[in-house]
């Protein structure tokens, strides 16, 4: 079938990870169906609209970017030159690659794009289903979902679409509660690609234990400051333990609370890397370690689990539907005292943890054959 990925988020020149999960949905589900995708945003740009189109990865992408709205209260304006990229974008689509017939959109992020299939639902009839990821639906961090004209859009974008695929039932539920899903819904987590993560060089525990974070390094969300605080403590203990801190947000904190707990030889923070560094990283740990206020199902848990590290994170959003004893330990967001102790249970039992097992779930569970499955299985219920 010919399936369109629209969303919110997607990785471009204005922002090369943004909604990098939402392009992995697409690739799996190009395993299956020929995928075209169309992605429009605002750019600082003089142009009022620029369009790029690749096809890489068994997408065929077209991008649309329009000129940035400037001036706050102009939302009718933004509206009309996103409603324009968006007719430029599907003619830019039939031109290049024939595209005539849409047999399903697979929309992602309901806000604002959806706009999109909404739009082609109305016009042509085409079915559209939506996944979602966004936190900020989420009760603890739901001061993020705000604005009149933001929640009615949202609604009617959620309660028109004819399935919704949130990546959790803990986001399934905060969606239900808000009045967004009334119809039918299907959890499908995220994708990994985890060829790219193997079990190979995994360290012995003689010369002490690694820990590794991978995040954005934002503060509210993550809880830097609460893992550098619990790793100092269990470090007067464990001497010879370390911690390996990769993030492609600010890392300033970061660096400023491993110098003011006198902790530089012990962590170690690194910017940004590419997924086949962040594999060796993985693999050359012990354990991961996410101490975060809200989540959904961040894909770098899944990730560790694939090198065959077992994971140790908060309670928050759906990490808890997949995080079993075999597989790792849980802790509340922010309760510092338990998550010292999980590191020190870990720790001494470290060898309870059966690496291929790890593996073996994270393939069975997460892989872009399973995934691309799942929303195939999808796309034929509603054609």
């Amino acid at each position: 079938m010919n399936i369109l990925f629209t969303s919110s988020w997607f990785p471009s020149k204005e922002h090369e990870t943004l909604g990098n999960f939402v392009e992995r949905h697409a690739v799996a589900s190009a395993l299956y169906h020929d995928v075209f995708v169309l992605y429009v945003r605002s750019s600082n740009q003089n142009e009022d609209f620029t369009i790029e189109v690749s096809e890489e990865n068994g997408l065929k992408k077209v991008v649309v970017f329009y000129k940035k709205v400037e001036t706050k209260g102009l939302r009718l304006l933004k509206i009309w030159r996103f409603y324009k990229g968006m007719k430029l974008g599907l003619k830019k689509l039939y031109e290049e690659f024939g595209l005539k017939q849409i047999d399903v959109c697979h929309h992602n992020i309901h806000f604002e794009a959806g706009i999109i299939p909404l739009y082609l639902k109305r016009k042509f009839g085409t079915p559209y289903i939506i996944s979602e990821n966004w936190t900020g639906f989420l009760p603890s961090n739901r001061s993020q979902y705000t604005g009149i004209f933001r929640k009615w859009l949202t609604k009617r974008i959620g309660n028109k679409a004819d399935v919704q695929v949130p990546v959790s039932l803990d986001l399934k539920k905060s969606l239900e509660s808000l009045n967004i899903s009334k119809g039918r819904v299907e959890i499908v987590p995220n994708v990994v690609e985890v060829s790219q993560f193997t079990l190979n060089g995994k360290p012995d525990t003689q010369n002490g234990f690694k820990f590794i974070h991978i995040s954005t390094l934002d503060e509210a969300h993550k809880n830097i400051s609460g893992i550098l605080r619990t790793f100092k403590k269990f470090n007067k203990e464990q001497t010879e333990s370390l911690l390996t801190i990769i993030g492609d947000g600010d890392s300033a904190l970061a660096h400023q609370l491993v110098k003011e707990f006198s902790l530089e030889s012990k962590v170690t923070i690194h910017g940004r890397m590419e997924s086949k560094e962040i594999a060796e990283m993985l693999k050359s740990h012990h354990i991961f370690l996410l101490f975060s206020n809200y989540e959904n199902l961040p894909c770098v848990i899944v990730e560790s689990l694939a090198s065959g590290t077992p994971v140790l994170a908060s309670t928050a959003g759906g990490t808890p539907e997949h995080l079993t004893p075999n597989l790792g330990e849980l802790v509340s967001p922010k309760d510092e005292e338990s998550l010292l102790e999980k590191m020190k249970f870990m720790t001494n039992h470290y060898n309870k943890y059966n690496h291929e097992e790890l593996r073996e779930y994270a393939v069975s569970h997460f892989s872009y054959e399973v995934v691309g499955q799942q929303f195939s299985d999808i796309y034929h219920s509603l054609v």
